[in-house]
């Protein structure tokens, strides 16, 4: 994960793998697998959308834009929500979105906005960790990414390597 510039972190002590997720920590780590291991493009142009990101971390705020660019991480009314943990809805929402190049979102009365991305997710049998709003740790977001990653086959298009997605 250091090689990638995922984390800064050289040894699993530093890196705290029982610590909760923060959003600004998964845009870093999901821009820069886009950029550097999916070889993605940016689909986007952020816009200041996000009120709440003003004082955010100068060495954060760019991944928190670019995870925007990249269509990746959303926020929701204006803002981002930089220091919020993560939960495991919105982890695997924004894999999904990083690793098909897809927005599946589903909005409507009664609609869970996360269930197209979830359902998608759980095709390639790495389910443990989804069907609740629990905060995700860093150990299990790094599991995932890792499993997601080499377990499965990617097609490479335009818009850099791609996980197919099809509903069965």
């Amino acid at each position: 994960m250091k090689s990638y510039d995922l984390t800064m972190f050289t040894n699993t002590d530093e890196y705290k793998p029982d610590n909760y997720l923060k959003r600004y920590e998964a845009a870093k780590m999901f821009v820069n697998f886009a950029k550097h291991i999916l070889c993605r493009e940016k689909i986007q142009t952020y816009n200041n959308q996000y009120s709440d990101i003003v004082d955010t971390d100068a060495t954060l705020k760019p991944y928190i834009i670019e995870a925007y660019e990249y269509g990746i991480l959303k926020g929701a009314k204006g803002l981002f929500r930089p220091l919020d943990r993560m939960n495991r809805k919105e982890f695997v929402a924004a894999l999904m979105r990083m690793f098909t190049n897809q927005n599946m979102d589903v909005y409507g009365q009664g609609n869970d906005r996360d269930s197209e991305y979830i359902a998608a997710f759980k095709q390639y049998e790495l389910d443990d960790i989804v069907g609740d709003d629990s905060d995700i740790n860093r150990y299990d977001m790094s599991k995932i990414m890792y499993k997601l990653y080499y377990n499965t086959s990617y097609e490479w298009t335009d818009k850099g390597y791609v996980l197919p997605y099809g509903r069965e």
